[in-house]
């Protein structure tokens, strides 16, 4: 899909994110697709919940706090071995313009 057939959807307000693009619904089953629908939640929720604050510029930066100083320390993982979230994120996306 280019850039223009995206815009003309009137979904250019969701093009920051990969797997959400303003669906009221998670398209991805569960069991058929468990990271896209993971990743799909997570960008719903900051679309929903955490973009109005303006306390982050991007769900890139948003992305980045999290993992940094949420995920990360949370489950005592160090991120000098790699940063497997942004792989998984990167990796599986099923969209992009």
């Amino acid at each position: 899909m280019t850039y223009d057939e995206f815009k003309l959807q009137g979904r250019e307000a969701f093009a920051e994110f990969r797997y959400f693009k303003g669906e009221a619904e998670n398209p991805y089953n569960q069991q058929d697709y468990p990271i896209e629908s993971k990743w799909w939640n997570f960008e719903k929720n900051y679309h929903n919940n955490y973009k109005k604050t303006g306390q982050w510029k991007s769900f890139a930066e948003f992305l980045d706090h999290w993992i940094k100083e949420i995920a990360a320390p949370g489950s005592g993982y160090d991120l000098e071995k790699g940063n497997w979230w942004i792989k998984e994120y990167e990796e599986n996306q099923v969209f992009s313009i």
